[in-house]
């Protein structure tokens, strides 16, 4: 019997939270985009920054996908 912890996730999941984790993050910046304090100003950026680097990163593993074929 093989071994589940060492299984891939499946295709389908990993291109449901391609799409998912951005939406909740941009939803994400709309609200602390509507909250006028110190410490949502501050969460404002830090999420501004991760949405940033996920699509960066996004870019680059894709560029790397598409030279590999």
């Amino acid at each position: 019997m093989e071994n589940k912890r060492n299984a891939e996730p499946s295709p389908k999941a990993i291109r449901i939270l391609t799409y998912i984790i951005p939406i909740v993050l941009i939803g994400l910046i709309l609200v602390l985009k509507n909250i006028n304090t110190a410490a949502a100003e501050i969460s404002f950026y830090i999420v501004a920054v991760g949405v940033v680097l996920l699509v960066v990163f996004s870019l680059i593993k894709n560029r790397k996908n598409r030279r590999k074929n």
